[in-house]
């Protein structure tokens, strides 16, 4: 029987050091390399989509002369196909 196709993810590992992920310190993350199913990236990306379209709903897209046309999100996927919003600093 075929195995389900899989989606190979490449990403960082820092471990279990929590300064790493606090401060940017501490040891050298991991290079991996993982698969995640399909089915599981599909759901989580439903979601987060879920989760923001809802947002987006209770916000007034025009205030005074300016409406809102698009803006921009960018997500990072874990090696176990979770999906997190990625904070961008701006300024």
């Amino acid at each position: 029987m075929p195995q389900d196709p899989q989606i190979q993810l490449i990403y960082a590992d820092r471990g279990d050091d929590p300064d790493s992920k606090f401060f940017g310190m501490g040891r050298s993350p991991q290079i991996r390399v993982g698969e995640v199913s399909p089915a599981t990236l599909s759901e989580n990306l439903s979601r987060l989509c879920a989760a923001i379209g809802t947002a987006i709903d209770t916000v007034d897209l025009r205030n005074g002369n300016f409406c809102l046309s698009t803006f921009d999100v960018t997500v990072e996927i874990t090696g176990s196909g979770e999906v997190r919003l990625n904070r961008r600093r701006i300024g």
